[in-house]
């Protein structure tokens, strides 16, 4: 009898140590993750195109003056969220009483049917603020931040369900109406990059889709300049340089500054990644305000990112190969060497010496080895020098060998030095 009364109350005890949880129905919860005491990014959102970090701090001290200041407070992210989304600042306090407010344009109103970047506020238990990041039927899922603390040291991508929700708000932000302004903008590139007036149908999609925060001006650049018809007037290298400087700087070009971009044009930039470079320039930027659109970037291809790089592997292409580069192998060489998969040494002694292409070649050595000398040495064999390698192959040694003995030069080390990348 003891013994039963003993594994009652053993029972009893277990299951009052138990948590209740509460259950939603078809509510997703997401995973929850432990944040390391670290500045760590756990998770981000994309829209329009702009992805937005939510970022954790081990901050060990939860104040108010701590969180309210902090970059890491779940209203700091709301915030970034906006600028870098919709280019306009949020101001949000401790209150949810009233609706959010957009400084510089546009209004927030309160929606039951929340949609991708919405912002969520909290009513009741404290302010909170929150994004929509996923919709799924009745269920809204949100990426938030929070400082981390030692009360504090996991979080989760939080599902709440829509129906019957009575703590959370749902705010939908309307940009403010700039259709003026954007016809305006979209006239401007028909004229300046097509020296054109727009057609009906061109402009109304055009239109459209900066209106509607589809694309970014910087998207909408990159449509005219890339687009057939402007392919089709045949713009040489010069040509286009000046009129990226007409069409995102409002000016001329300065002569130092035309004739670095179209030295990075002929050797190995792409046009997307001329475009880039102007497209983030002051000058560019204060164009979109003017025209009270967001600017937007564009994404560079590998042969855009470093200039020294791309100029190495194209140097290769002509000296090597003997013909101009192609787009995808430029990209995939400049890959290979910015991931350090190949330093530029090993790319040119064993990326470009044993292709296929060169090793179909079938070269002699008397034509071998000159292209040596202008591939690591920057220069015409001497005459001595030139006697010197063709006995030292006629003598039964490897070309690798004879590679390697120019690929160690110093005048090869200082060729590199000047493209600004190391062995």
């Amino acid at each position: 009898m003891k013994r039963r009364i003993r594994s009652f109350i053993i029972l009893l005890c277990t299951l009052l140590l138990i948590p209740v949880l509460p259950v939603y129905a078809g509510v997703y919860w997401g995973e929850r993750v432990k944040i390391t005491e670290d500045d760590t990014v756990l998770d981000t959102i994309t829209v329009n195109g702009v992805t937005v970090e939510a970022l954790y701090s081990p901050i060990s001290v939860m104040t108010q003056e701590v969180y309210d200041n902090s970059e890491y407070s779940c209203s700091a992210f709301a915030k970034r969220f906006y600028r870098d989304v919709y280019g306009v600042e949020l101001a949000i306090g401790n209150t949810n009483s009233d609706a959010p407010v957009a400084y510089n344009g546009g209004t927030f109103v309160e929606t039951s049917q929340p949609v991708i970047g919405d912002l969520v506020t909290k009513k009741t238990g404290g302010s909170h603020y929150a994004i929509v990041k996923e919709v799924n039927g009745d269920t809204a899922v949100l990426i938030e931040q929070n400082l981390w603390s030692d009360r504090t040291n996991d979080i989760a991508l939080k599902g709440r369900a829509l129906s019957g929700e009575t703590n959370y708000t749902y705010w939908h932000y309307h940009p403010e109406d700039n259709t003026e302004e954007i016809e305006a903008f979209v006239t401007r590139l028909y004229q300046l990059c097509l020296g054109r007036n727009p057609d009906a149908g061109g402009f109304a999609t055009w239109t459209a889709k900066l209106k509607e925060r589809r694309i970014s001006a910087a998207e909408a650049v990159r449509g005219f300049f890339l687009s057939p018809e402007m392919t089709n007037l045949g713009l040489s290298e010069e040509d286009f340089v000046e009129r990226c400087y007409e069409v995102l700087m409002d000016r001329s070009s300065d002569a130092g500054g035309k004739a670095g971009w179209v030295e990075k044009l002929k050797n190995g930039f792409s046009k997307v990644g001329i475009l880039r470079g102007f497209v983030q320039s002051v000058e560019f930027t204060k164009l979109c305000a003017s025209y009270n659109i967001k600017r937007g970037s564009l994404n560079a291809y590998w042969r855009d990112q470093n200039a020294g790089v791309t100029f190495f592997v194209v140097r290769l292409y002509r000296m090597i190969l003997d013909r101009e580069f192609d787009a995808n192998g430029l990209n995939d060489w400049c890959r290979k060497i910015l991931n350090k998969e190949y330093t530029a040494k090993t790319a040119a002694m064993h990326g470009f010496f044993h292709s296929p292409e060169f090793l179909a070649k079938e070269m002699p050595d008397e034509e071998f080895v000159p292209i040596l000398y202008r591939t690591f040495l920057d220069r015409e064999y001497d005459t001595g020098g030139l006697a010197y390698w063709l006995k030292y192959l006629s003598e039964g040694n490897e070309r690798d060998a004879c590679i390697a003995g120019f690929a160690d030069s110093v005048e090869f080390r200082r060729l590199m030095t000047s493209f600004g990348i190391s062995g």
